[in-house]
């Protein structure tokens, strides 16, 4: 069988690993039951021979021995007690004759898968039986009736010649038994050589099956998966432009195969990531050149955050306070174009004003922080309140406070946020006098904080609208105000990590049926440290009857 290659992910030819496996054990598996077949037979033949010599032939031996001494008892007990007429000379005779008996059946039984030996017998036995009847019991009466001291007419020639011819066929008996001990004995010697035999080779055998059994498994699996582990390894090392090539068996050649494959998906990948790291690179060079322009811009609009409050601010402030100078000083003395010209400038100026300190606090978020501590928002509801109160006062507004938590933040952008919300509740009032009220409730990580009031409300189609910078719903004529106020609450929550939004379906539970405006706090406060109230006459300031709208 031809070992495969995988050239290039090319799919592998040839037997498979399993199929090879399957073979060498099926003709292992043959050569086996072969060698147990041979030496069944083998100990089958020696346990044959065996059981011929030792358990037959070698005992049929020694009974036609024993079978020969009891005739020849018999024959001499006779002549003893021919010549003494005593009967104790009778009592061999009489033993020899049961055991000529039980030695004939014996051997009979022993002899009976030996014909040559059993036909011997045969004529031995006809030969002992002639004897016994036609000779032995006539002279054994002959001799009884005889006198003692006589010699009795007993034809002991006769017996003699009967006699030796019993010794004939005994011989031959002993011959044919002889012969067939040695067949037995060379049978068994045959057999013991041939098992002999059959183990060496089996042994031998069993050598050369490990060996070529060791020899194909080094080649098919053993040295492919070290070449596949080595290649792996290479490539795992980091030479991705190596290619993964192992010679075998169709099986680890396509493991192979699948190896080289995620090589070459892995060496796309890391290019397709050098490139990705390249652009991330530039990214980020171009990220670091934006982030320094925009440090850059941030200092010139600090720069001009600066300007604005103290060069712009002061000719704006000349000009207010010199219009109003020529409204006290002339009113009345020009036409009233003339005074309607000087009120444009006075309101204009005031306006550019309140204008400008928005904007500066707008900017200022997250810039004049001195860092998150933990704030108690009923306090700083409170403090709010305190800024707000001659507004409050004047509009007969009632301001209901539920339970507040404490949160980390910043006090002073807290307290301008409910200032901002409360002063638009206020601005945007009914014909009823205000109402506002504030709850809070826990939403996972967060608080959320809902401030409901019973005023206009705002139209749905505006829930986005109101949070952009400078946006207004309604004329300035109705509603004064730069519209910034909404655009700072957004800027203030989200620099605190919540979102605020306009809730207008469903409304939640306690809404006044005016605007209803919910933001999220996080509601993380470090354990060991007290909530700081929010101590009046800091923070970001603004007046509050120029809030944004909503």
């Amino acid at each position: 069988m031809s070992e495969t290659q995988n050239p290039g992910g090319a799919p592998a030819a040839g037997w498979s690993l399993r199929r090879r496996l399957f073979v060498t054990f099926v003709v292992l598996g043959i050569l086996v039951a072969a060698g147990t077949v041979l030496a069944g037979v083998s100990l089958a033949r020696l346990n044959s021979a065996q059981h011929r010599q030792v358990d037959r032939l070698d005992p049929a031996s020694q009974v036609s021995d024993d079978l020969f001494i009891s005739l020849l008892n018999q024959e001499t007990a006779l002549r003893g007690f021919a010549l003494t007429h005593q009967e104790d000379f009778l009592a061999p005779y009489a033993t020899g004759r049961a055991r000529t008996d039980a030695d004939l059946r014996r051997l009979h039984a022993l002899l009976v898968h030996e014909p040559a030996s059993s036909a011997d017998l045969d004529a031995l036995e006809a030969e002992a039986r002639r004897w016994q009847q036609t000779y032995t019991a006539p002279a054994l009466a002959v001799i009884r009736m005889t006198p003692s001291g006589t010699i009795p007419p007993v034809q002991f020639n006769r017996g003699k010649t009967m006699f030796d011819a019993i010794r004939a066929n005994y011989d031959r008996l002993n011959l044919s038994v002889a012969e067939a001990r040695r067949h037995a004995r060379d049978q068994l010697r045959t057999s013991t050589q041939f098992l002999i035999g059959l183990v060496v080779g089996a042994a031998v055998l069993a050598v050369l099956i490990s060996l070529t059994l060791f020899r194909s498994l080094r080649r098919w699996i053993t040295t492919p998966l070290s070449a596949l582990r080595r290649e792996v390894r290479t490539v795992a090392g980091g030479d991705l432009e190596h290619p993964v090539v192992v010679t075998g068996p169709p099986d680890i050649v396509e493991v192979a195969t699948d190896a080289e494959l995620m090589r070459r998906r892995l060496l796309d990948e890391y290019f397709a990531a050098v490139e990705a790291r390249s652009q991330a690179q530039a990214a980020a060079e171009q990220v670091a050149f934006q982030a320094q322009e925009l440090r850059r811009s941030n200092a010139e609009l600090e720069q001009f955050a600066y300007i604005a409050s103290h060069d712009l601010q002061e000719p704006l402030r000349k000009v207010a306070s010199f219009c109003q100078m020529l409204d006290r000083r002339y009113s009345g003395q020009l036409d009233e174009r003339a005074d309607q010209y000087i009120a444009f400038a006075v309101d204009g100026a005031k306006r550019m004003q309140n204008l400008i300190n928005d904007l500066l606090a707008f900017s200022r978020v997250g810039r004049t922080t001195a860092g998150f501590r933990p704030v108690d928002l009923a306090a700083c509801v409170a403090n709010a309140q305190g800024d707000l109160e001659t507004l409050l006062a004047e509009s007969e507004a009632v301001v209901e406070v539920g339970e507040l938590p404490a949160v980390s933040g910043d006090v002073s952008l807290l307290r301008q946020l409910f200032i901002n919300l409360i002063g638009n509740a206020v601005k945007f009032r009914g014909d009823d006098p205000p109402r506002i009220r504030l709850s809070a409730e826990r939403a996972d990580d967060f608080w959320a904080i809902t401030v409901s009031d019973n005023g206009i409300g705002i139209d749905p189609r505006y829930n986005e609208k109101v949070f952009a910078i400078f946006a207004r719903l309604h004329p300035r004529e109705q509603y004064e105000g730069t519209g910034i106020g909404l655009a700072l609450c957004r800027k203030i929550v989200e620099f605190h990590g919540g979102t605020i939004d306009v809730v207008t379906d469903p409304l939640p539970a306690g809404s006044l049926g005016g605007a209803t405006l919910r933001f999220t706090l996080p509601a993380a406060v470090p354990a060991t440290l007290t909530p700081e109230p929010a101590s009046a006459g800091t923070g970001v300031r603004g007046n509050p009857s120029r809030t944004g709208e909503s």
